[in-house]
């Protein structure tokens, strides 16, 4: 009777720490889950926090005329921040950009869509044209100086 007692009590032992490996094995799943999650969320946020380190100014035909540009759609970069990707991708100031990825940029909204669906050190193609040629040039966007990011 004895004997029958003890198997009968262990039998509920392995049930009891079967149930509790496959609660800790569900648990662990979701700590995980919630790990991978937050990290999708931050790489989201940090979009945001790319940045290119030009300021431009939108081109129109009005403007173009008034200050004799041949080109009349494009943003004309008229800073270059130093130490930006800008900088390091070699674009100058008085080049107007005109296509991000074969994009065609006319908008400083445009260009700021097209900066937050980026990634963080991707290559972008910027077709720009310099001196009234047309020349490619290839950056890696970077994080804006000061933007707060968990990374």
């Amino acid at each position: 009777m004895v004997k029958i007692q003890l198997k009968k009590a262990q039998q509920l032992t392995s049930h009891a720490d079967s149930r509790v490996f496959l609660y800790e094995f569900i648990a662990i799943g979701i700590v995980i889950l919630i790990i991978l999650f937050s990290s999708c969320q931050r790489i989201q946020r940090n979009n945001r926090d790319l940045w290119l380190g030009v300021e431009t100014i939108e081109l129109n035909p009005t403007l173009s005329a008034q200050y004799n540009i041949p080109i009349s759609e494009g943003l004309l970069v008229s800073r270059i921040f130093v130490g930006s990707p800008a900088e390091s991708a070699g674009l100058k100031a008085g080049d107007i950009i005109q296509r991000w990825d074969g994009v065609s940029v006319t908008t400083h909204k445009q260009i700021e869509g097209l900066i937050r669906g980026s990634v963080l050190n991707q290559k972008n193609t910027l077709s720009v044209n310099r001196s009234e040629k047309s020349i490619l040039v290839y950056v890696r966007l970077g994080i804006r100086p000061g933007a707060s990011h968990m990374m």
